[in-house]
């Protein structure tokens, strides 16, 4: 009987130790997953910033914001990113003669920007001689 109770003890004592490691195994590989990705990502936000300060904004006259979620573009994400600005309001007419305001939307440009390291990219448009276009992104100067 005794012999039988030291058994069962050790038993449960071994089955509940390696629960608990590998609980920590699994907590410990999570935290590295988190830790990675939160180092090597930068934020929508981020990304918006970069282009601002790369761009500026016109005094605040320019309007710069996020288009969107993340982009993939040959296995790489992106940020798109669209800087514009707007008309003052005019006064327009319909097809029935009533007037209306509206502003005019003037895009500065579309800008792409690297989740990982924060390079801004920008389209290039090629079209070959037998007219098939292709668009590639090239890095912004």
């Amino acid at each position: 009987m005794k012999k039988t109770f030291i058994f069962l003890c050790s038993s449960l004592f071994i089955f509940f130790s390696s629960a608990c490691n590998a609980s920590s195994n699994l907590t410990s590989s999570v935290s590295e997953i988190t830790t990675t990705k939160s180092h090597n990502t930068i934020t929508d936000e981020e990304a918006r910033e970069i282009v601002v300060n790369k761009i500026g904004d016109d005094n605040g006259n320019r309007i710069i914001e996020i288009d969107g979620n993340k982009i993939e573009d040959n296995g790489k994400f992106y940020y798109k990113i669209h800087a514009y600005s707007l008309s003052p309001t005019m006064i327009g007419w319909d097809e029935n003669g009533n007037t209306h305001p509206y502003q005019q939307t003037f895009t500065y440009g579309w800008f792409y920007v690297d989740t990982i390291d924060g390079t801004i990219y920008i389209e290039e448009t090629i079209t070959d001689n037998n007219g098939n276009t292709q668009v590639n992104l090239i890095e912004y100067q």
